[in-house]
């Protein structure tokens, strides 16, 4: 009886599989054979014979090995709490979250990473306050939580895991400023030293963005950054507001000033031991509050200790402190350092003869008017680009559009330096000025004394974005109209040639000029930056952003004044021209500029 191949031996099934390769083989010199069936008895002569087969993609993985996103059951007592969390402080549902878990179980699975070679697992993306309280549990006894099933994630650095807790947290809304600005201060810190590479703020900016999708914002990444640096004893009490819009303008200028007397180190001391002194005294406050809630028995979060910070308090004492540093009145500060807001050019001796312009009201016995404290930060008439232009005789009629006022002009008399022989661009000033009176642009225009700089200034890429200025957030209309007139101005400096932005420096008046930096890294970082800072993508000015502009019945008038006042310039001075016309992006090309 023949047997099938099932109730054949192994050698005998090896001796029939080596008769029938000596058979194919006679076979296909007479006839032939299809390539699939001899691969199919390739494959199962090396099984036979010893040889294994070619492996598949989980063959050359290690128990230490992980897949990205598979489910394992862990051991909780093999699990910590991420070292770098953002998160500092106890979550303030902690114990709703407890007495849930407690109820239900951990229902949605915790992520977790290791590093490489390391046993132990953490916390990845969120997930600690539900780690604590699982231990919590299980230390109570109950056994449920002896083990928990989770989500297992590649590691890929700690700059990457930091992003995710912050993303995790973000989404769910329950991370203080503080945190939040510890967090980003920790991703930088640690990016910066895996990757070798220093970050600037744009840079940061979009790394964030690739490694978690958050998008923080220019102007919130300079709070964070600036919060930590100068803020840290009053981190915990401190609001997005208060530092936005009071802290960091008003501290800049104060620290600007003392910095232009070389007294920063000084001012920089006394800042440090009003903020501790603050910090004490809210420390102090937030134990007796959280005391009273428990003799009480009502709920009160720590959440709710920023709002005992006296902003306008602390920084009257730290103006106080300056004033003294810089030995000065307070009121006489404060005009000097927005004085120099608007013109960082200005010499300390022209500073020391401006006198105070804020008289304290009858009946008030602060040393420092307490309305110059209150006031709203005012953005800078022509802060980084020139010396003083008049001012407009009178507020401007805001009905064809939402305007800033016009910003109270400090007198001077600085007279601009470098200008080539004869060349007179004063009357393009004046014009730029009245453009000033309605949309602040002193965050991007710069004066130039380049000869092939036609008309003596040229524009900067906003470094907080197109919707902020010097920290302060513009309004949505506005927005529209500063993007409008920034693509017009950029168009008719002549920067939009190579050989203009070569001439363009690196750094001006202390600011990195960030067209020139984006544009020495290639087309592909200028777009995207561009991208980002604008807010739309920057190729050519657009019919719709000329008509905007022009059909304006304040803004119309002003670009035909500066357009006539241009044409003088290029008539009257045309060794400043270049010839011709050479794109921003052109491969291979060099040219000298005589």
């Amino acid at each position: 009886m023949s047997k099938t191949p099932e109730l054949l031996t192994a050698s005998q099934r090896a001796a029939q599989l080596r008769m029938n390769a000596e058979l194919s083989s006679t076979s296909r010199e007479t006839s032939p054979v299809s390539s699939k069936k001899s691969n199919y008895q390739d494959i199962a002569k090396r099984s036979l014979m010893g040889t294994p087969p070619p492996l598949n993609a989980m063959g050359a993985m290690t128990p230490m090995d992980v897949v990205d996103g598979s489910i394992s059951n862990l051991a909780i007592t093999d699990i910590d709490r991420y070292e770098f969390d953002p998160r500092t402080e106890i979550n303030p549902l902690y114990d709703e979250i407890k007495a849930s878990i407690r109820a239900n179980g951990i229902l949605n699975h915790i992520s977790v990473t290791r590093r490489p070679g390391q046993p132990r697992y953490m916390v990845y993306g969120g997930g600690n306050t539900r780690l604590r309280i699982a231990k919590e549990l299980y230390e109570e006894g109950d056994q449920r939580f002896a083990r928990l099933t989770v989500i297992v994630k590649v590691w890929k650095g700690d700059a990457p895991t930091i992003a995710a807790h912050l993303a995790e947290n973000e989404q769910r809304g329950d991370i203080s400023f503080w945190e939040k600005a510890q967090g980003v201060l920790s991703f930088k810190e640690h990016f910066e030293k895996e990757s070798g590479k220093t970050l600037s703020t744009t840079e940061l900016n979009r790394e964030l963005r690739q490694a978690s999708g958050l998008n923080f914002g220019m102007s919130m990444l300079q709070n964070f950054l600036f919060a930590v640096e100068y803020l840290a004893p009053i981190g915990p009490w401190l609001k997005i507001s208060d530092v936005n819009l009071v802290l960091k303008p008003r501290l800049t200028q104060l620290l600007k000033l003392a910095d232009k007397f070389n007294q920063q180190p000084i001012a920089e001391t006394a800042l440090q031991t009003i903020l501790h002194k603050y910090a004490a005294l809210l420390s102090q406050q937030s134990a007796a509050r959280q005391l009273s809630n428990r003799t009480s028995a009502e709920e009160v979060s720590d959440r709710d200790v920023p709002a005992l910070l006296q902003v306008e308090q602390l920084l009257e004492e730290v103006t106080i402190a300056v004033a003294a540093a810089l030995e000065v009145i307070p009121d006489k500060l404060l005009a000097m350092a927005q004085a120099l807001e608007a013109n960082p050019r200005m010499a300390v001796e022209t500073l020391t003869l401006i006198e105070a312009t804020v008289s304290t009201p009858v009946g008030q016995s602060s040393a420092v008017p307490e309305p110059s404290l209150k006031q709203t930060p005012t953005q800078p008439p022509l802060g980084r680009m020139l010396a003083s232009v008049p001012p407009p005789m009178s507020k401007p009629d805001s009905s064809g559009g939402v305007f800033l006022p016009v910003s109270p002009s400090v007198s001077q008399s600085v007279i601009m330096s470098g200008e080539s022989e004869g060349f007179d661009p004063q009357p393009i000033f004046t014009v730029l000025g009245e453009f000033q009176s309605l949309i602040d642009m002193s965050d991007v225009l710069f004066k130039s004394d380049q000869p092939h700089h036609i008309f003596g200034f040229y524009l900067d890429l906003p470094a907080q974005g197109i919707g902020y200025v010097d920290g302060i957030e513009l309004e949505p209309e506005l927005v529209i109209y500063r993007r409008a007139l920034w693509k017009i101005l950029v168009s008719l400096t002549g920067q939009l040639d190579r050989r203009f932005t070569q001439l363009i420096p690196h750094e001006a008046d202390g600011f990195t000029i960030a067209w020139k930096q984006l544009w020495e890294q290639g087309e592909e970082q200028f777009q995207e930056g561009a991208l980002e800072l604008l807010g739309e993508a920057f190729d050519h000015v657009s019919l719709q952003s000329v008509s905007l502009v022009l059909r304006h019945e304040q803004l119309g008038p002003l670009v035909t004044r500066l357009l006539t006042e241009m044409e003088r310039v290029r008539t009257r001075y045309p060794e400043r021209q270049l010839d011709g016309f050479m794109p921003l992006f052109m491969p291979d090309v060099t040219e000298e500029i005589s």
